[in-house]
C-alpha cells in the first residue's frame, strides 16, 4: 500500500513495513493470550489423578501456565515497555520540532528503537524464531485441547505425545533464548528476558 503526499513523506513503504512487521508479532502474541485464556476453561474444572499417570492434569495445567506466563509477559512487554514507551518519547520530541526534517528523523528513530527490542532486527533473528516458535507451541496446546475429549478416562496415547512434544519444544525454544542472553544478546530486552525465561540454574 503506498499513501498519498503529505503522508507518503513519513509513512514510506519501508516504513510501512516496519509497521506491518511490529504489528504481525503483536498480534501474535495477543492470539496466543487469548486461545491459552480459552484452554483454561477446559482445564480449571478437572480434578487432578483422573488421567493416569503418563500425562496428569497437573502436567497439563502447569504447561498451560508457563505458555499463559510467556505469551501474557511478551505481550505486555511489546505494548507498554516498546511501543506505549517509544511513542510516548516520539510525542514529546514532535512537540518541540521545529522542522519537519527533525519530526521525520525522530519518527524514525522511534521506528528504528521499536524494532529493534521487538526482535525485529537482523541480528536478533535466532531470538524471534524463538518467540514466535514458543508462541506457536501455545497455539498447538489450545488447539489440542479444543480437539480432545477431556472427560475420557485417560488421554489418547497419540495426545500424550503431543503434549510431551509442545512442553519439550517449549523448554528447547526458552533455553535457546536464555543461552542468547546469556552469550550477550537482547540487551534490549533485558528485563523481559529475566522475567520470562527460567534462572541461570537451570542451565547448568
Amino acid at each position: 500500500m503506498k499513501l498519498e503526499f503529505p503522508m507518503s513523506e513519513i509513512f514510506t513503504e519501508r516504513v510501512l513495513m516496519q509497521y506491518t512487521r511490529l504489528f504481525r508479532i503483536i498480534a501474535l502474541a495477543h492470539h496466543a493470550l487469548e486461545c491459552l485464556k480459552g484452554a483454561w476453561g477446559a482445564l480449571a474444572g478437572l480434578g487432578a489423578g483422573s488421567r493416569g499417570s503418563a500425562m496428569p492434569p497437573t502436567a497439563l495445567i502447569a504447561l498451560r501456565h508457563e505458555l499463559h506466563h510467556f505469551a501474557a509477559t511478551i505481550h505486555r512487554y511489546l505494548l507498554v515497555d516498546v511501543v506505549a514507551t517509544e511513542f510516548k518519547q516520539l510525542e514529546a520530541k514532535v512537540m518541540e520540532a521545529s522542522s519537519l526534517d527533525t519530526l521525520l528523523a525522530a519518527h524514525s528513530a522511534c521506528l528504528r528503537r521499536c524494532v529493534a527490542r521487538s526482535f525485529l532486527e537482523a541480528g536478533s533473528q535466532d531470538a524471534l524464531t524463538a518467540v514466535v516458535g514458543i508462541l506457536d507451541q501455545a497455539l498447538e496446546l489450545s488447539c489440542l485441547l479444543e480437539e480432545v475429549d477431556l472427560q475420557l478416562p485417560s488421554l489418547p496415547a497419540s495426545v500424550i505425545v503431543r503434549l510431551r512434544r509442545i512442553e519439550t519444544t517449549f523448554c528447547d525454544l526458552r533455553r535457546s533464548l536464555k543461552l542468547g542472553y546469556m552469550d550477550g544478546g537482547l540487551t534490549e530486552a533485558d528485563g523481559l528476558v529475566q522475567e520470562v525465561l527460567p534462572a541461570s540454574d537451570d542451565f547448568s
